[in-house]
């Protein structure tokens, strides 16, 4: 059996670095939040509100895909993708 995925998320009306986030719905409270285009098929939004008041169970992680673009914009040694 497949575990849950949730996904951590800003809101819609927070600015970011990256203009291709699409705009999905907090499973919680139903505000509109951004997320990437990578996240897994079937994955549940989550708002940051959401999440600071009552963290889902479970162990967080991050797909390669956000550690990779995380050291893109904090500045990454040469501001490339590592291969």
């Amino acid at each position: 059996m497949s575990e849950e995925i949730i996904v951590i998320c800003v809101t819609a009306d927070q600015k970011t670095p990256f203009i291709d986030n699409l705009i999905g719905t907090c499973f919680r409270c139903g505000v509109a939040v951004q997320y990437r285009p990578h996240v897994p098929a079937g994955a549940k939004f989550c708002c940051q509100g959401c999440w600071l008041r009552d963290p889902p169970p479970g162990e967080p992680s991050v797909t390669r895909e956000t550690l990779i673009e995380a050291a893109l914009v904090l500045g990454g040694d040469d501001g490339k993708k590592p291969s």
